[in-house]
């Protein structure tokens, strides 16, 4: 036996006993667990948008549990480099990460992966959504909740059908099968709420599309035609239908504790994104448009709205619920480059979490309800201006131009990379990702990995309060 494979055999026993430490544990489980994504973020989109705020940090932050996290897919266990070791195996190696500017930029999960390594404790290939390199099906968190008798739901600020909200409640060898993905979401997931975007009438701006301008592919982000004409006569869901919902007066209703739906699916008056796709739109790392210099979008729900609705519907089932909501268009501000963007992207999804606080306090309570705040990946490798120059190793620091202004900051890369991004949680049990964060980043401090999400709230809500 190898030193490196008696290494992996002590790494994974060390795991197992963790695991089996916490389901002995005679403390309450989770009688509701709340994920929060944001698609896309890393440590410095947080400071970035601290910067622009003025504030040291934000509510998450102050958290019981920081930490950083890992979120490497199957497809990117590959050897990069000849100095890596072990080979083949090593998908996260802090050495290299910074010493070598260019490591984490060859080696990224994409969304699909990533979802589904949180959602079911198993690293799969990129692309791939609730199965397993091979294609098998795997159990997800949502699936395993229903079994308990609990709620289930999916909120994002992006097409529902899109990978992150799909990678929770569904299997498919494809992300980009959308409309098998949005047909499967609502007739056979089971899930309780169902919101995001895809509304085939409008556009990104949330305008009305004339009706000659609607094509086939229209309809693709909600499973084709015949599906919308279900979803808004309200036959959609089978023998439990959802209340289709899409106007900002009628989630707040829900918000209020107004006729709260059995189920909902909540599709906002927009295509693509509730903002990010607004346009005019910025150029990549554009440093003169500042946030909010472009008119919103009106008359468009904001996330937070969006996320109290789905509380206040899934609340509703006395043994409680599993909800992952998802701030999707961080990673889409990441991908084009745009500063401005992504500090309104990153407001979004603050005031998203803020919401979220104010109802665990003021409608359940901490003991109860556990909270996860992180990411799936980093996109666009922001650092500050000089960073990277020439492909040289230096890491340059934000910059704090002041509260309202645009930090110092660059983007150097227009995908997805392998740094490990933050990990934040608070309430029932969230001590237990303490004991399993057993690597350290030399710049970020302790680390877990994204499969641990699963292990830990599969174990709570496995289990009886």
């Amino acid at each position: 036996m190898s030193i490196y494979q008696h290494k992996q055999i002590c790494t994974i026993t060390l795991k197992l006993s963790l695991l089996l430490i916490i389901a002995s544990s005679t403390a309450f489980a989770a009688k509701n667990v709340i994920v929060m994504i944001a698609d896309g973020w890393g440590f410095n989109t947080v400071l970035a948008s601290n910067y622009y705020n003025g504030v040291t940090s934000q509510s998450y932050q102050k958290f019981p549990v920081t930490l950083a996290m890992s979120h490497y897919s199957a497809g990117t266990m590959k050897k990069l480099y000849a100095e890596e070791e072990p080979p083949n195996q090593q998908v996260y190696n802090p050495k290299l990460v910074w010493s070598v500017w260019e490591w984490v930029m060859k080696r990224a999960t994409d969304s699909a992966a990533a979802a589904t390594a949180i959602s079911t404790g198993v690293k799969t290939r990129n692309q791939r959504l609730g199965v397993d390199s091979d294609g098998r099906r795997i159990a997800n968190l949502a699936e395993r909740a229903k079994k308990t008798g609990k709620s289930i739901g999916v909120v994002s600020s992006v097409e529902f059908s899109h990978a992150t909200p799909a990678g929770f409640l569904i299997h498919n060898t494809h992300r980009k099968n959308y409309r098998e993905i949005a047909q499967a979401m609502i007739d056979s997931s089971n899930a309780d709420v169902i919101i995001g975007c895809g509304h085939p009438l409008y556009d990104d701006n949330g305008n009305p599309i004339p009706e000659a301008n609607l094509t086939d592919k229209s309809y693709e982000w909600v499973g084709g035609k015949e599906q919308w004409l279900n979803i808004v006569s309200g036959k959609a869901g089978g023998t439990s239908p959802f209340t289709f919902v899409e106007t900002v007066a009628q989630f707040q209703e829900i918000a209020h504790g107004e006729e709260v739906p059995k189920r909902l699916l909540g599709i906002p008056r927009v295509h693509e994104t509730l903002q990010c796709r607004r346009t005019p739109h910025p150029k990549g790392n554009d440093t003169v448009t500042q946030p909010y210099s472009q008119p919103r979008n009106r008359d468009v729900p904001s996330l937070a709205l969006l996320s109290v609705a789905s509380l206040q519907t899934l609340r509703q089932n006395r043994n409680g619920f599993f909800v992952m909501i998802e701030g999707g268009a961080i990673d889409w501000a990441g991908h084009d480059n745009w500063q401005a963007r992504l500090i309104e992207e990153m407001d979004e999804f603050n005031a998203a979490v803020d919401s979220v606080v104010r109802w665990i306090e003021t409608n359940s309570s901490w003991d109860e309800t556990l909270l996860i705040v992180t990411g799936d990946h980093e996109t666009g490798y922001l650092w500050g201006p000089g960073s990277g120059a020439n492909s040289q190793p230096m890491w340059q620091p934000l910059i704090d131009n002041g509260k309202g202004k645009l930090p110092g900051m660059w983007f150097c890369s227009d995908s997805h990379v392998n740094s490990v991004i933050p990990f934040y949680a608070k309430g029932a049990e969230a001590f237990r990702f303490n004991e399993l964060a057993k690597y350290t980043d030399p710049v970020w401090g302790k680390y877990l990995d994204n499969t641990d999400i699963f292990h830990v709230c599969n174990t709570l809500l496995a289990e009886t309060r």
